[in-house]
């Protein structure tokens, strides 16, 4: 009667590896998911830069607001006060924007930053281009800050 009862057995060790393969995919999903949703926060400081630098790059291009400094937020459509609470950097030179001087239009300071690229986390990602109006050549220098929050923070 004892050999009889060895073939019954199997089957119901067979489904304790079962039982155990579950409970393992289970934990590893609950570790996965908390991992996804308490993990680091997202990279966006480049597109911020890049987007920032874009729109003002097309607001020069179809207006012609330079020369009036005070225009240029409203036109561009623009807040200069948030731009500088939010960590953003821009710089408007006519030429080349060489070293720290300030341009023609000028949030923030500090732009030799833009240098560091790579170097580490803490500095601004930067984001350069020029645009030609009426014979005179501009650079825009573009720098973010700007770190994304947690909802719970």
């Amino acid at each position: 009667m004892s050999s009889t009862n060895r073939k019954g057995e199997a089957g119901s060790m067979l489904m304790l590896v079962v039982f155990l393969f579950l409970l393992l995919m289970i934990a590893g999903g609950i570790v996965a998911g908390t991992f996804m949703f308490f993990g680091t926060g997202y990279e966006v400081r480049q597109l911020d830069a890049d987007v920032l630098n874009y729109k003002i790059k097309e607001c020069m291009t179809n207006n012609y607001i330079l020369m009036v400094v005070d225009s240029f937020y409203e036109v561009c459509g623009l807040n200069k006060e948030v731009l500088e609470q939010a960590g953003y950097k821009i710089n408007i030179c006519e030429g080349v924007c060489s070293g720290n001087l300030p341009g023609i239009i000028s949030v923030g300071s500090n732009f030799e930053v833009c240098k560091f690229t790579g170097k580490g986390e803490g500095y601004p990602k930067c984001t350069i281009s020029s645009v030609v109006k009426e014979g005179k050549s501009y650079e825009i220098v573009v720098a973010s800050l700007q770190m994304p929050r947690r909802v719970s923070e």
